[in-house]
């Protein structure tokens, strides 16, 4: 489901791109084991905390702990980065599961809390159909007691509900809803086939503003409908860097570091937050033992865009990530950059000469988009490996460690299994073996500094530890 507001003639507000993807409805549960696990390695507080999405809360009684929120980045952020078109929309995407009652009831509850876009401003309203099966009882009793205690301002700024890829089920169902909807409601709805139809139709004449559009509904709605329209799908792996960012790239802001990213690669997001929220940095040795049988299934799962399965082997995770930027077509930092590192023979642990050299890549050489998954990934290798050093307890690797223990994750050690993903020669032979050791060692490097600022090429980052205490001390205030 997405629900579009600020159509382009209601300018003057920033920007959101939050997205809300089907898998977090099917992945995010926190087990106990994890919990405890992410407890035990001190990893940041917002596992377990209050669930917000754009201010939408959820209590810890759901039972859904554990979901690392997706907010829309500051003022601040972004007005130093990112220049306001007069076209900008605020998106708020939402996708229902293919089943389960419960994620409906969790959907549902959040559309009931969405005061500050449907109470305040113009919107349109999106319902991308993707299976959903709206035949239980218990659905639909929800769903009308959602329709009785909306406020009528929710029908009154509503512009357009666009009803997408829609079926004969899906025609049915909207009208058993005839009796609950009002006439103002009911003349609002309109069914499309495509997503063009809905980009053109908001955007008419304006090519880049239907661009930034179509980027913001996920990959497995675009995919159904290139499926639906005889175009070819989206995928993940095997794609330029850049053709996913500007095709399904979603703005994340890490809440870790408080750092906001333009246009990262989904599947990217999904499987660092995984990795991260089960603190599984013990399990990243074992990468290169899982089981063949287990990780191709998962490998179709994201390139199409697909739910990630619940209670996955952190291994797999690991292994996933390794093979997706295995499969770029070029590293993450050029073959170019490659080419001058053996030029310059910057030798390995010439820490200066490294650093000054990334700084240039980032600042001088890489497109935007590149730059910012580049500097995502090496910024989520740093966070696992201070989680590894907490486990250990600032023990070095090996030193009292048994021959079954498991490989502490280190920047070294992530270096030698990631560095090709982020620097390689165009073809290896013996020359450029020769630079191996270098690669690593400015890959090292990279991840060790991941959160300097002389790397970083977005605007300040968000405090959440000041934000949550300011929000705490006005609660408390008569």
């Amino acid at each position: 489901m997405v629900c579009v507001s600020q159509l382009p003639e209601l300018v003057g507000h920033p920007c959101f791109a939050g997205v809300y993807d089907p898998s977090l409805l099917e992945t995010e549960a926190l087990s106990v084991r994890a919990k405890k696990r992410a407890e035990s390695a001190k990893v940041s507080d917002w596992r377990g905390g209050p669930v917000s999405f754009r201010r939408l809360t959820w209590s810890k009684s759901d039972g859904m702990l554990g979901r690392k929120t997706l907010r829309s980045p500051s003022p601040t952020v972004e007005s130093s980065k990112r220049p306001r078109a007069a076209s900008d929309l605020e998106l708020l995407e939402v996708a229902f599961p293919r089943s389960g009652t419960r994620n409906f009831l969790l959907t549902a509850e959040q559309l009931l809390h969405m005061d500050e876009m449907a109470m305040q401003k113009k919107y349109v309203f999106v319902y991308c159909c993707l299976g959903m099966d709206w035949s239980a009882p218990l659905l639909a009793e929800r769903l009308q007691i959602a329709f009785e205690i909306l406020p009528r301002k929710y029908t009154k700024n509503l512009k357009r509900f666009y009803v997408l890829h829609a079926t004969s089920s899906t025609h049915v169902t909207m009208w058993s809803f005839y009796a609950w909807l009002t006439p103002q409601f009911w003349d609002k709805i309109q069914f499309v086939n495509s997503i063009e139809t809905i980009c053109e139709d908001l955007h008419p004449n304006d090519e880049s503003s239907q661009v930034e559009l179509r980027r913001r509904f996920p990959q497995v709605i675009q995919r159904q409908d290139a499926l639906r329209n005889g175009d070819d799908p989206p995928v993940n792996f095997g794609v330029q860097i850049r053709a996913i960012c500007n095709t399904f790239g979603v703005d994340f802001t890490d809440k870790t570091t408080g750092r906001w990213y333009p246009k990262l690669p989904p599947a990217v997001i999904f499987l660092c937050e995984a990795l991260e929220r089960e603190a599984a940095d013990e399990e990243f040795g074992k990468l290169f033992e899982v089981d063949p049988d287990a990780v191709f299934p998962l490998l179709n799962t994201i390139d199409y865009g697909n739910p990630l399965p619940r209670d996955l082997d952190p291994a797999l995770l690991w292994c996933c990530l390794k093979v997706w930027l295995d499969c770029l077509p070029s590293p993450l930092l050029s073959f170019e950059a490659m080419n001058l590192l053996q030029s310059r023979e910057i030798q390995p642990g010439n820490i200066q000469s490294q650093r000054e050299y990334l700084v240039e890549i980032f600042h001088e050489k890489l497109p935007e988009e590149v730059a910012y998954v580049a500097l995502y990934i090496s910024s989520f290798l740093h966070t696992m490996c201070n989680v590894a050093q907490d486990r250990w307890g600032g023990k070095a690797a090996g030193s009292s460690a048994t021959a079954s223990a498991p490989v502490m994750l280190t920047p070294s050690t992530a270096a030698k299994v990631f560095a090709s993903g982020f620097l390689r020669p165009r073809v290896f032979n013996g020359e450029s073996m020769k630079a191996v050791p270098a690669a690593e060692s400015l890959i090292a490097t990279l991840i060790e500094g991941a959160e300097e600022k002389d790397l970083w090429i977005g605007g300040e980052a968000q405090d959440f530890a000041k934000e949550t205490a300011d929000t705490e001390s006005d609660a408390e205030s008569p």
